[in-house]
């Protein structure tokens, strides 16, 4: 249920580099090198762009830019937990003469050295050449033909993602390296890369340099050193600084095998050619320098030299398709499904092979509720990618919501062969029967179906563990279920779906601390289109009753809710927070006759079931518990599991 894209990982490192004193233990700041856009503006207006194939979504504007340009924008009013400040308006962006019309995300702080940032995704269509020897950067028509003794990489295609290059390693695996020039140093390794490459060269004097950014935005000092030679596989580089990265959320979107980060720095010591459109790039290491090895005698480049910024000569094409994708996801986050599917559309338009566009308006016509629309679209991408198992997975949970509401498909998928792993032909098969499964209540299938999945790719399972770990919870496995999790958040650390599920089972087993410090992780990690925003808010109104539980402050709560959107939502929230009684909230509930008023009166019940609980009315929280579960139909999943655990806690206490 993983519909997520990999989000701009750096919105601070940007801003970051001073350069080391190698050998000296301290730092000193010097200018930071970017490439920047010689032609650049909006609504004709001229601005300061750079180009960050770091970054892993189309670009955005800085408010202060947003201001001084007379640029208007929504103001976000979901994601306070972010830099977003908003989304603009339409403008249209001439790009060394390559305009699109798009609307732009506006982000919030004062420390930007630019005023736009354009991402890689926005780029991707060009034939690229990086020249280290000019610091340029210009777009060519066809390949050249100095590149047939190149090493060829392939791009790592995945919406989201920054420039990712797969790369072979001597061991005979796959690593994944990353081009990053919105990094103005070298090579950056993981902690575990630094520290083979460290004991391979334990002579090097190590110095530091402060960086601002990575999880925290905080700045801290790494470790640096220069070399004469580095290995990444059959790419070696010459003379180039080395330092350290330990926060491995920079590579999340990567994998395991991440091998290393090559900034500006880098793009001076070999020739880098990117064909964005056929998704491969090609990369010539150049010769060591004649004056000889910075390592050998401890001391850096000319920092004047190194701090010259790149130029982008002659025009680029921007892709207009991610730009909508970008829009779209800020109207999923608020609530603008109409205004997402629109932009969805746009993009589909624009690029109809662009599977996120597909995967997106899927996600809008779920939360709008249009499953027949959202499965008809998963379907399509499934059609051309039986693998996608954000698809897949996305179907699944469609089909099951579907069924919930009283229409269960009779959608008959033929079952996969007895007795081994399933096939590309068979994979689509196993998704597509998930949802039915898990309708039906045969967990027991369900999980031996996600079992055949993660044996099929068992080393990128994102999103299969977290699946199994649901069947497991709602079959009333609760201790597989939490080692499922477990191993979904030892695999992929920022899956904020992972913490909340295992936070509801903690909330069902009555550990209630664990529950509260997994729905806190989980609520801050989550991202555009983690959860749709009814769930993000049935979430925190879970996390409310766990903090009157354990006898915790909750006085932010009425502010909170007093932005919320207007809906059934809010006004849980606004019972929960004592605003209104039962009567007003059982009347909300059945004041639109739609095909939901039987679930907000389910819901209606728990929830009055739990303030009666919490003022210590046992006998009539037993009361609405059971209404919550023996109504006509069925509440939202969630809430029938932990009415299900109140009911049984009762039952314990008698």
């Amino acid at each position: 249920m993983n519909a997520r894209c990999f989000r701009i990982r750096r919105q601070l490192d940007i801003i970051f580099l001073a350069s080391a004193l190698i050998g000296a233990g301290c730092a000193t700041s010097i200018p930071n090198p970017q490439i920047v856009f010689s032609n650049a503006s909006i609504n004709g207006q001229p601005l300061r762009a750079i180009l960050d194939t770091g970054a892993g979504d189309a670009g955005f504007l800085t408010n202060n830019a947003a201001q001084r340009l007379g640029v208007t924008f929504t103001p976000n009013s979901n994601d306070s937990a972010t830099l977003a400040a908003g989304l603009s308006e339409a403008v249209t962006l001439p790009m060394d003469a390559a305009n699109v019309t798009a609307q732009i995300m506006i982000f919030d702080h004062a420390e930007f050295g630019f005023d736009l940032l354009i991402g890689w995704p926005a780029v991707q269509n060009n034939l690229l050449v990086f020249d280290g020897t000019t610091r340029t950067v210009h777009a060519v028509s066809e390949l050249p033909a100095e590149v047939s003794g190149w090493l060829k990489l392939k791009m790592v295609a995945k919406a989201g993602n920054p420039l990712l290059l797969e790369i072979p390693l001597a061991n005979g695996s796959t690593g994944t390296i990353e081009l990053d020039t919105g990094d103005p140093g070298g090579v950056t390794l993981p902690n575990a890369q630094w520290n083979q490459w460290r004991a391979v060269h334990p002579n090097t004097k190590i110095g530091t340099i402060s960086e601002t950014g990575g999880s925290t935005g905080i700045p801290h000092a790494v470790p640096v050193a220069q070399a004469n030679e580095i290995v990444l596989g059959p790419l070696t580089l010459t003379n180039v600084s080395v330092r350290e990265s330990g926060d491995t959320s920079l590579y999340r979107a990567a994998g395991d095998n991440f091998v290393a980060s090559l900034g500006l720095e880098s793009l001076t010591r070999i020739d880098v050619i990117l064909d964005g459109i056929n998704g491969v790039a090609y990369l010539h290491a150049k010769p060591p320098s004649a004056t000889g090895g910075a390592e050998a005698k401890n001391e850096t480049s000319d920092p004047a030299t190194a701090a010259q910024d790149w130029r982008v000569v002659g025009p680029i094409r921007l892709k207009s398709d991610v730009f909508a994708l970008t829009a779209a996801e800020y109207k999923v986050n608020a609530r603008n499904y109409d205004g997402a599917i629109v932009d969805c559309n746009h993009a589909i338009d624009l690029n109809p092979g662009n599977v996120y566009a597909w995967i997106l308006r899927a996600t809008a016509k779920f939360d709008k509720q249009d499953f027949d629309g959202a499965i008809a679209d998963c379907d399509h991408v499934l059609d051309l990618h039986p693998l996608n198992d954000e698809a897949a997975l996305l179907r699944a949970v469609v089909i099951e919501s579907k069924s919930g509401n009283g229409s269960a498909s009779d959608e008959e998928v033929p079952a996969s062969p007895a007795g081994s792993p399933p096939s590309i032909l068979t994979a689509i098969s196993i998704a597509k029967r998930l949802g039915k499964e898990m309708d039906n209540g045969d967990f027991d299938a369900a999980i031996a179906d996600l079992n055949s999945l993660i044996t099929l790719n068992p080393t990128d399972a994102e999103g299969l563990h977290f699946m199994r770990g649901v069947a497991w919870l709602e079959k009333g496995d609760g201790a597989h279920a939490l080692a499922d999790f477990d191993r979904e958040i030892q695999s992929y650390p920022q899956d904020a779906s992972a913490y909340i599920w295992r936070g509801v089972t903690w909330e069902i087993k009555g550990a209630f601390a664990h529950a509260l410090a997994d729905f806190d992780k989980g609520i801050k990690l989550q991202k555009p289109k983690e959860f749709s925003p009814r769930l993000t808010d049935q979430f925190l109104l879970s996390r409310q009753f766990l903090l009157r539980r354990l006898n915790l402050p909750t006085k932010d709560f009425v502010v909170s809710i007093a932005g919320w959107n207007d809906g059934w939502e809010k006004t849980l929230g606004r019972f929960v927070a004592g605003e209104l009684d039962e009567a007003a909230v059982l009347a909300a509930a059945v004041a639109t006759e739609d095909t939901q008023t039987s679930h907000r009166e389910r819901e209606a019940d728990y929830y009055i079931g739990m303030m009666r609980l919490l003022k210590r009315d046992l006998n009539g929280a037993g009361v609405f518990f059971k209404k919550c579960l023996t109504g006509d139909e069925k509440p939202a999943e969630i809430t029938s599991l932990f009415a299900h655990a109140e009911l049984d806690r009762l039952n314990q206490s008698k």
